[in-house]
């Protein structure tokens, strides 16, 4: 466990001047990487054996009993466009009989099994939720518990320690049986103090991450990085919340941290060229080697050398709009970040690539059809077993960190999965998910790919882009998914399953399955695709040491939010991820257990004209 000693007298936290910070904040040193002996004593006093995995870490996921409610296997049913399909009942009703432990008697017993342990807690502090699972029937809305978790925040002195780094939880089912557990800590000791950057200079990097049009509230936190990030030292960081507006709308910001001390990591681009090939010359200075390069065009060929970074690529356009913005995300060894963004010579937009592939698994024929036949239905020549994943993702006018969605564009293609289409940035339009009934393009883009990824900004019941050939938002009763190939989709962004927004999210599902989100703000950052892409469609050997099988698309999205997120968005508020599924009222089919195809079951489509309800899982990370 964490071990914390007091900071120096006069901490403060909440966000004061920085010149108020000038001599109380110190830098800390990571004297232990992750979870020991202690921690595995403490899993098994709650009744299960885990190991430590590869990063530190320390997780452990029953399956069969983690976020469950009770289901019937019926056995095969129809195939559809992609094969087979298996027919599995589940019994909301039954839920409202179950006895889950009180928050007090959880902590309890979380905090005596730690005690017991001999887990030094100081500087953590247990509270309690439940996970819970609505049922929407018609205009009636029934809302069930289903587990009971307990987490922890944690402080040096009277400042947060925030980030995926610093998190324990535990989530105990009705029998107080524990379910699931992730724990990823550093043992910490105080150091020399933190020389800070001018507010001048944090004033510059504001507006060079964020833009004009956000609004910006902050905090100082300690952020402590991914377990897989090899972090030496615990530094200061803002930790920016706000707002942004864009086609009339007005979402919350994805929180994101900068650091604040001088010799963080800070890259500069420069990019030149004209015909169809460009160079991204970038540079960086501070921070402590080596250093993560992710460019906004994953198709760049890069050439890395110590804390320089050269990238050949090409521009590209889509109908009237052209690339004409590249970033940059640099990440140092103790997971300090660095945003730098340039403009694209405009002189190489005629020479730019019209539409290119993220993979060559689709092959010449599909390829060809798709480039001759701009205008006609994209995969035409889809067939049972071809399988696919589209993308889209607004980042860097909104202040975003990039690299998100080009993580599950690499697992997918790792896995054979073909990944036909990946918008980016101003090439990313609103109408590629809303239906044509709607003045969309839904049946060329995103329906006709079975799982579709977005990572931006959004807010209750749609979400956001930047490009200049839309209004810049998308909402969810402008889209309607399933008609075509789209199973699952998946916004990976701020809090489009609120619950607010629940009764007109159902509109979305016109044969999709299921549509997973964040029920709260959530974090930015750059590990979703890539961890959600692992735990679909790649046995777990590394983050997930104690699973053998691919997970369902539902708790692996869950999953994913865990494993990422921070646990909270701010003191005494979790932050909130879910699932959105159908069940068919006549037999309870349901979406609740759909794998990715081929690696495991799917639920056959329920179209509109099938009587159905609608269910939400959503607990806190």
């Amino acid at each position: 466990m964490l071990q914390v000693q007091l900071v120096l007298a006069g901490l403060m936290g909440g966000g004061p001047a920085m010149g108020a910070f000038a001599q109380d904040l110190v830098e800390y040193k990571v004297t232990r990487h992750g979870a020991d002996a202690a921690h595995v004593r403490a899993l098994q006093r709650l009744g299960i054996k885990a190991e430590l995995s590869q990063d530190g870490g320390l997780r452990f996921v029953d399956a069969s009993r983690f976020l469950a409610v009770p289901t019937r296997d019926l056995g095969v049913g129809p195939a559809n466009e992609d094969g087979p399909t298996r027919l599995m009942s589940v019994d909301f009703s039954s839920l409202k009989n179950i006895k889950l432990p009180a928050n007090a008697t959880a902590i309890q017993a979380v905090s005596q099994a730690l005690k017991d342990a001999a887990v030094d807690t100081q500087g953590a502090q247990a509270y309690a939720f439940n996970s819970t699972v609505d049922v929407l029937e018609g205009e009636s809305k029934q809302s069930y518990p289903i587990d009971t978790t307990v987490g922890h925040r944690f402080a040096l002195g009277s400042v947060r320690l925030v980030g995926p780094g610093a998190k324990m939880r535990f989530a105990l089912d009705a029998g107080s049986a524990l379910t699931h557990a992730h724990i990823a800590t550093r043992q910490l000791a105080p150091g020399s103090s933190a020389k800070l950057i001018s507010p001048d200079e944090l004033r510059k990097i504001e507006a060079e991450r964020f833009g004009a049009n956000a609004k910006l509230k902050s905090e100082v936190v300690y952020y402590s990085p991914p377990m897989e990030v090899r972090a030496q030292r615990i530094v200061p960081h803002r930790l920016y919340t706000g707002s942004v507006t864009m086609g009339g709308q007005t979402v919350s910001i994805r929180p994101a941290f900068v650091p604040l001390v001088a010799d963080a990591p800070r890259a500069s681009m420069e990019v030149n060229g004209s015909g169809s090939q460009l160079e991204a010359v970038v540079k960086v200075s501070g921070g402590r080697a080596p250093y993560q390069f992710s460019l906004s065009s994953p198709a760049a060929s890069a050439k890395i050398s110590g804390a320089s970074a050269t990238f050949i690529f090409s521009a590209e356009t889509r109908e009237k709009e052209s690339q004409n913005l590249v970033s940059v995300t640099v990440t140092d060894a103790d997971g300090l970040v660095s945003v730098a963004k340039a403009p694209v010579p405009t002189k190489s937009a005629s020479a730019a690539r019209a539409f290119q592939f993220a993979s060559a698994q689709w092959g010449t024929r599909l390829a060809t059809a798709v480039l001759a036949q701009p205008d006609t239905s994209r995969f035409a020549s889809r067939s049972i077993g071809l399988h696919a994943v589209g993308q889209s993702y607004v980042g860097s006018p909104l202040g975003m960190t990039i690299g998100n969605a080009d993580g599950l564009r690499d697992r997918a293609s790792a896995a054979s999965i073909g990944v036909p289409f990946f918008w980016r940035e101003g090439l990313a339009f609103e109408r590629d998910w809303k239906s044509p009934s709607m003045r969309g393009n839904s049946d060329r883009w995103f329906d006709q790919v079975d799982l579709g990824f977005f990572s931006g900004h959004a807010g209750g019941g749609g979400w956001m882009y930047s490009s200049a050939a839309d209004d810049g938002w998308v909402g969810t009763n402008e889209v309607r998914l399933g008609s075509g190939d789209a199973e699952w989709a998946v916004i990976a962004a701020c809090g489009p399953l609120q619950p607010g927004s629940d009764a007109q999210n159902r509109g979305v599902f016109e044969g999709l399955h299921m549509l997973c989100g964040y029920a709260s703000n959530s974090f930015d950052t750059n590990r979703e695709g890539r961890v959600f892409g692992d735990l679909i469609l790649h046995k777990s050997t590394f983050l997930w040491a104690t699973l053998r099988d691919y997970q369902p698309i539902r708790t692996a999205w869950i999953n994913t939010a865990i494993e990422i997120q921070p646990a909270e968005e701010s003191p005494g508020v979790p932050i909130r991820v879910g699932a959105m599924g159908v069940r068919r009222n006549s037999d309870g089919v349901s979406s609740w257990n759909d794998h990715f195809h081929g690696f495991g079951p799917v639920s056959p489509d329920l179209p509109a004209s099938t009587a159905r309800s609608f269910w939400i899982v959503r607990t806190g990370t």
